[in-house]
């Protein structure tokens, strides 16, 4: 469930029966866990589905909670296979 309220205030996108909180803006979050390895196997393949390659290009398959529409830039975190750094999100209401 806290995955799928993370992937609702970094897009923006909340449906019509939503009735916690909503930002209506661009935010900074955080995702973490214990270990490098189980946020990257756990909390990031549910908010971006599993890491892919296009060609010699990694990417994710935004198959998750955040639509691949939503995902933008992507940096890889160094001495850790397949792990997100940081991703940029598009925000609905702009950011």
């Amino acid at each position: 469930m806290g995955g799928y309220e993370m992937a609702l205030h970094l897009t923006g996108r909340y449906p019509a029966w939503w009735v916690g909180h909503r930002i209506e803006g661009p935010i900074e979050a955080w995702a973490a866990g214990k270990t490098n390895e189980s946020t990257r196997n756990i909390i990031q393949k549910k908010l971006f589905g599993p890491v892919t390659w296009r060609g010699r290009t990694k990417h994710v398959a935004g198959t998750g909670l955040i639509p691949a529409e939503d995902i933008g830039e992507i940096t890889w975190k160094r001495g850790i296979q397949d792990f997100i750094d940081t991703a940029g999100i598009r925000n609905r209401f702009g950011g």
